[in-house]
C-alpha cells in the first residue's frame, strides 16, 4: 500500500547539514523529502585533495567529542561508516613559541604574559586591543590580514583562542562551552575520524542511506529563484517540481548561491573578499605529537593552522599538513623556502623540511560586516515577498560539524 505523503519539502544544498536535515525529516512518513545539489555528489566539500600521491582532507577535519557524540554515534551505527577515536592533543603557535591549548598564564612564555592585558571576561563585541598590547597586538593584527583586513571584525577567530585558559568568554554557544570545559579538563577531549582519515568516505555511504529512506535525491542539478518562483533544471531538462507542491523550501546551499539569483550585483562586490586555501605537505624529521595546531607567526603570516597528517613511528618523521589562506592563488620558489626556514626553527629541526608538493583547493570569501547586514536584509526582504516558506540558516561560512547535526535535528521541528 502507498504511503500518501501530505507534506512535501525541498532541500537544496546536499552540504552535511542539507543531508542530516533530509535524514531528520525522512523519519516522518508522511513528508517526502526532495533534496537536490549541483554537484555529482553529495558533501562535495568533503572532497579529498591529491598532493604527491598523498591523499588528504581539504583541509583539517575531525569531529570532537562528546561535543558531537550523537553525530558520532549516528555515522557509525546508521552509515556503519568505521571510525577511529583518538586524544585530541590542541596546541597554538604563536611566533615560535608551541602552547599547549590547555595551558594557563603562568605556563605562557614571559615574553607573551607581558603583552596580554588581564581582562579575564571577554564579551561579544571586545576589541583585539582590550586584550593584547605592544607586540603582540602588532602579530595578532598582522596575521589577522589572512582573512580581512578589518581585524577587529574578525576577532572571534583570535578570541579567545589565542588567550591562556583563565580568559572566558561569555557565551552559552555549546561551541564555546565545549571548549572551555576541555581548557578546564573537565571533559576527556577527544576527536573522532573515518579510520581512513578521509572525510570523502561519508559520500556514498550517505547517498545510499538516504535512498533507502525513500529520499529522492537530484544533483548535478541548477536552481534559479525570481521574485515569486523557483526553477530546477537537470540535464537542460526542467524538474517537475513546482512551487503550489512544495510546502516549505530549506535552503543549506552556500547563500552566495542565492544572491546569484536575486541580487548579482550585490555578489559581484564578494571578489574583493576572496582568499585562497593553500595545503602544503612537508616531511620533518622530528616524530611530533599533536593534533592541531592554530598559528600566530610573523614570518608565516598566512599560515593558518598545521596539523599532523601522519607519523611513522619506525623513522621517527612525520608530516605536517599546512593551511595557508593568502591572496596569491599560488607558492613560488621564494615562498616555499621561507615556509621551509621558518617551520625548521618553529620545531627545532636537525634537518631541513622536505617539501612534498602543494595544492590550491578552495576559494574563501571573508567578508565585511557592512557586506553582511546589506545581504541578509536582501535576503530577508526577497524571502517575505517569495511565495513558498523558505528557512535558511544565515551563515556566511561553513557550518561545522557538531552544529550541523544540532540545527538538522533543531530544524526538522519547523512546522511545515
Amino acid at each position: 500500500m502507498k504511503t500518501k505523503f501530505e507534506k512535501n519539502i525541498l532541500i537544496i544544498g546536499a552540504s552535511l547539514y542539507g543531508c542530516l536535515l533530509a535524514y531528520q525529516y525522512s523519519k516522518n512518513k508522511n513528508v517526502k523529502v526532495h533534496l537536490v545539489d549541483g554537484s555529482s555528489k553529495l558533501l562535495n566539500s568533503l572532497n579529498f585533495i591529491k598532493i604527491n600521491n598523498i591523499k588528504i582532507n581539504n583541509g583539517f577535519h575531525a569531529i570532537e567529542i562528546p561535543r558531537a557524540s550523537s553525530l558520532v554515534d549516528f555515522l557509525k551505527n546508521k552509515l556503519k561508516l568505521k571510525l577511529s577515536v583518538n586524544e585530541k592533543i590542541q596546541k597554538l603557535l604563536i611566533g615560535r613559541s608551541i602552547i599547549d591549548f590547555k595551558d594557563g598564564y603562568s605556563k605562557w612564555p614571559k615574553k607573551l604574559q607581558k603583552d596580554l592585558k588581564k581582562k579575564f571576561i571577554i564579551k561579544k563585541k571586545d576589541k583585539l586591543k582590550n586584550f593584547y598590547s605592544n607586540k603582540l597586538l602588532k602579530l595578532v593584527n598582522a596575521c589577522s590580514s589572512r582573512f580581512n583586513n578589518k581585524s577587529n571584525e574578525y576577532s572571534h577567530l583570535f578570541i579567545p583562542w589565542f588567550l591562556p585558559k583563565e580568559y572566558r568568554i561569555l557565551s552559552k554557544d555549546e561551541g564555546d562551552v565545549f571548549r572551555q570545559k576541555a581548557r578546564d579538563n573537565k571533559i576527556l577531549f577527544k576527536y573522532a575520524v573515518p579510520n581512513n582519515r578521509l572525510f570523502s568516505s561519508l559520500q556514498k555511504k550517505f547517498y545510499y542511506f538516504l535512498k533507502s529512506k525513500g529520499v529522492k535525491i537530484s544533483l548535478n542539478t541548477s536552481f534559479e529563484f525570481d521574485k515569486n518562483n523557483f526553477k530546477l533544471r537537470k540535464n537542460n531538462n526542467d524538474l517537475n517540481i513546482k512551487n503550489k507542491n512544495i510546502n516549505k523550501i530549506f535552503f543549506c546551499a552556500p547563500l552566495a548561491f542565492l544572491l546569484k539569483s536575486i541580487d548579482i550585483d550585490h555578489l559581484k562586490k564578494l571578489k574583493k573578499h576572496k582568499r585562497n586555501l593553500i595545503n602544503v605537505l612537508l616531511e620533518i624529521d622530528n616524530n611530533e605529537k599533536f593534533t592541531e595546531m592554530i598559528c600566530l607567526n610573523h614570518n608565516l603570516k598566512s599560515l593558518n593552522r598545521i596539523s599532523l597528517l601522519k607519523k611513522n613511528t619506525f623513522d621517527k618523521k612525520s608530516i605536517l599538513q599546512l593551511e595557508i589562506i593568502q591572496n596569491k592563488e599560488t607558492l613560488n620558489s621564494i615562498d616555499i623556502k621561507k615556509i621551509k626556514n621558518e617551520i625548521e626553527k618553529i620545531f627545532n629541526l636537525k634537518n631541513k623540511p622536505i617539501f612534498l608538493g602543494y595544492k590550491n583547493s578552495r576559494s574563501m570569501f571573508f567578508p565585511d560586516q557592512k557586506w553582511n547586514l546589506k545581504s541578509t536584509k536582501i535576503i530577508e526582504n526577497w524571502k517575505n515577498n517569495f511565495k513558498t516558506k523558505i528557512h535558511m540558516r544565515y551563515s556566511f561560512g561553513p557550518i561545522n560539524m557538531a552544529k550541523a547535526w544540532m540545527y538538522s535535528i533543531k530544524d526538522a521541528k519547523i512546522g511545515i
